[in-house]
């Protein structure tokens, strides 16, 4: 017996004038973005060097809310996070799509 196994969209279009699959997809919102961040951020943690610690937790306060950072200053931050986040390999994966998520949040995408 052979098994089927389909992940993802299944489409049939019949006629003229279709306009295929629409997905709309809303980032989520900017407090919701930075809990999500700060979520991965604090599983990150145990796995990060000495030398990377800093490097997080300054971007992390640069992104706290009432800081008043300026846009350039919270793409940094968030680029200087996810690039620590990437070096660890696998377990900075939730980070850098957190941190991701934020920069879509607030319009940087």
């Amino acid at each position: 017996m052979t098994e089927r196994i389909h992940i993802g969209d299944a489409v049939t279009q019949h006629g003229d004038h279709n306009t295929g699959i629409v997905h709309h997809h809303t980032p989520p919102s900017e407090e919701e973005a930075l809990r999500r961040l700060q979520i991965a951020v604090a599983t990150l943690r145990p796995h990060l060097a000495e030398e990377d610690l800093p490097v997080v937790e300054a971007g992390m306060q640069t992104l706290a809310p009432g800081s008043g950072a300026e846009p350039s200053r919270v793409r940094l931050a968030l680029t200087s996070i996810a690039g620590v986040a990437t070096m660890i390999g696998s377990v900075g994966v939730p980070v850098v799509e957190a941190a991701r998520g934020v920069m879509e949040s607030w319009g940087g995408a």
